[in-house]
């Protein structure tokens, strides 16, 4: 379960605009800051935000502006030193909204480390704060998300609901509340797998209600929350109901306008629909109006079509127009396309790199790869501390322990098969030196100077050949006799059950598997 990376976006936006309203004595830095900032300039703004608090080190609201614009870009460690100092210790109205903004602020900034106890206690303490009542609907939505990441969904659902009370004519905390029940109802459809991890609550017929009511209200407050109808349409489609999920379809196809981001909506239409080529062309004018996220659905869509080099350049010009919050989902992408080239260290590298900017909704899959690319390229150590580090964080998986299993094995052998070669050599050396008795070099006791018998095998039982002396093949890498090698599993079946680059997959993470080469086998 994740929070809207896309709705938190514009709730920062938001989040920054209360400080214009809030302050008539900025500097012309900070209202330069401000004015790149709200174009989405977030990069060329920090020059000015920098240059504010140089002049004057004091305001609390230059201080909020730097950290929020570092979040934007993704570099959150960052942003906790200048939103630290924006809580302002002095006790009046005044310094407790600036201290209310600034833990809001850090509350975001926390969830996207993915520390959600900080979020949880920097939201709770803003809440406590009476002054600036406006913001307690943003604060109640990073503490539902956060709740729900740490697996605390009573709280979650009291805290969503709370945030519906506050503000009923918002959309987002409905969207987030049917997203809750839909993963309820989702894992106790009889038609679908249950998916790990997933505490259901209560019957598959109350979840589903439940999960519908609260995505109609959120399209009632908001007709044009997207994300709403495929989830609505989601949910309608897995119980049966394809006529309820065909004419949400055709309402979000129908809707009148031109912008880049409705065309994109339309593309994905279309890509449900299974007309490929249609939502391609929608896809690339969508691109050409300047909405850089149809970038990312054009490289799905040419991953579907297994053209692997165009998806890479599709994600790539993703990765150049997106916001530092939206990188992650890009960088995953990417390792999973080059994964598919075959080119593992670069995918290693892009994953690295997503680790650094992922929202939750990417984060696990990110790591579970991490894992697999590891093995892939024989790194065993690693990718058991990758791994354990993975198990840290989510301790109920149970086919990430049975990975570490499996990684344990491949470890066990290595050292095994060293073992061997080692005792070989020592034995092929003391055959060498051993002239004694020798005729046209053949040992008297019937091996060669060079190791092996004249019948052919050597002195550990295996002929020259790398087969026993009874006929079978020995391996290289793996536990002896026991696990066939990593590199016996085709580079196809490995793919199919690790890889998750599709539309489909990545739009809905928590359905994703880890798939051992132990499973592939």
């Amino acid at each position: 379960m994740h929070f809207n990376s896309k709705k938190l976006v514009g709730l920062l936006c938001l989040f920054m605009a209360c400080f214009l309203m809030a302050c008539s004595h900025e500097s012309k830095d900070f209202k330069k800051a401000e004015s790149l900032a709200d174009k989405g300039d977030y990069a060329e703004s920090l020059k000015y935000y920098e240059a504010a608090i140089k002049n004057d080190d004091e305001r609390s609201d230059y201080y909020v502006g730097y950290g929020i614009a570092l979040t934007h870009l993704g570099r959150y460690k960052e942003a906790i030193e200048p939103l630290t100092k924006a809580a302002n210790p002095a006790d009046n109205s005044v310094t407790r909204s600036y201290t209310k903004e600034s833990y809001l602020g850090l509350s975001i900034v926390y969830y996207y480390l993915h520390d959600y106890m900080s979020s949880i206690s920097f939201a709770t303490e803003a809440l406590k704060i009476k002054e600036f009542p406006t913001l307690n609907y943003k604060l109640r939505l990073m503490l539902g998300a956060s709740y729900a990441m740490t697996g605390d969904m009573e709280n979650a659902y009291k805290t969503y609901n709370a945030a519906i009370k506050d503000s009923p004519k918002e959309a987002v905390a409905y969207y987030e509340l049917g997203l809750l029940y839909k993963r309820n109802a989702d894992a106790l459809n009889p038609n679908l797998s249950v998916n790990e991890n997933v505490t259901a609550d209560g019957s598959y017929e109350s979840n589903f209600t439940e999960a519908e009511k609260n995505f109609s209200e959120c399209l009632k407050n908001d007709g044009n929350y997207y994300d709403a109808y495929f989830s609505l349409y989601e949910l309608y489609n897995n119980n049966g109901d394809t006529e309820k999920a065909e004419t949400l379809l055709d309402e979000l196809y129908n809707k009148q306008g031109n912008s880049g981001e409705l065309l994109c909506v339309k593309g994905r239409v279309c890509y449900t629909r299974g007309d490929l080529e249609e939502s391609g062309k929608l896809y690339k004018t969508a691109a050409e109006n300047g909405y850089g996220d149809a970038y990312y659905h054009l490289g799905n869509l040419y991953m579907e079509q297994l053209d692997y080099e165009s998806a890479a350049g599709a994600f790539t010009n993703a990765l150049e127009t997106a916001d530092g919050i939206n990188k992650g989902k890009i960088y995953f992408a990417l390792s999973n396309c080059n994964v598919k080239l075959r080119d593992y260290d670069k995918a290693l590298e892009y994953i690295e790199a997503g680790l650094n900017n992922a929202d939750s909704s990417v984060y696990e899959n990110l790591l579970i790869n991490r894992v697999i690319i590891l093995e892939k390229l024989g790194r065993y150590g690693e990718a058991l501390a990758s791994a354990n580090e993975f198990m840290g964080e989510f301790p109920e998986s149970e086919k990430m322990k049975k990975e570490v299993q499996f990684i344990n094995s491949r470890i066990t052998g290595q050292k095994l098969n060293k073992k061997l070669a080692r005792q070989k050599k020592k034995e092929q050396a003391a055959a060498s030196e051993n002239t004694d008795g020798t005729t046209d070099g053949t040992t008297t006791d019937g091996t060669t100077t060079d190791g092996t018998t004249t019948d052919g095998t050597t002195t550990d039982g295996t002929t020259t050949d790398g087969t026993t002396a009874d006929g079978t093949q020995t391996t290289d890498t793996g536990t002896a006799g026991t696990q066939a090698t990593t590199d016996e599993v085709s580079e196809e079946e490995w793919e199919e059950e690790n890889t998750i680059g599709t539309e489909e997959n990545t739009e809905t993470t928590e359905e994703n598997t880890v798939g051992t080469e132990e499973t592939v086998e």
